[in-house]
């Protein structure tokens, strides 16, 4: 990847001596296979040891969120985030928009159309109850 200013003129004409010089190698001889892959699995592990979940845990507060909807630690988390990015929630998804998420995530499959029917007359009666079903 190029660099995002221009090389330092001393840089350019080591590059340019070099390629003069007939682009040698400037290793003595070239890494045997084992040691190339030890060394390509060294640069991998200290990259992966940055990950986020490969850091030790940290005490953090959970964020002061007034709003019913956002009771757990993690929502007000997620709440939180959403106001410091300027964004707002997404409203409510009506019975069979939300049928159909669940459908797609628990089977790959589409609601039936009788499913959908007994859904909606389940989410009437009782919105808990009708998830509960559909995820039992």
């Amino acid at each position: 990847m190029l660099p995002d200013e221009r090389l330092p003129e001393t840089v350019i004409a080591d590059f340019t001596r070099w390629i003069q010089d007939g682009a040698f190698n400037p290793r003595d001889q070239q890494p045997s296979p084992t040691d190339a892959a030890e060394a390509a699995w060294k640069a991998k592990l200290a990259e992966r040891s940055r990950w986020w979940s490969l850091q030790p845990l940290k005490e953090v507060s959970v964020p002061k969120v007034i709003d019913p909807h956002w009771s757990s630690d993690i929502d007000c988390f997620i709440f939180n985030r959403l106001k410091r990015e300027g964004l707002s929630p997404a409203s409510r998804a009506d019975p069979n928009t939300l049928l159909r998420r669940l459908s797609f995530v628990l089977t790959g499959l589409p609601p039936s159309p009788e499913e959908t029917i007994s859904f909606q007359q389940a989410y009437a009666n009782s919105p808990e109850a009708a998830l509960e079903l559909t995820m039992g």
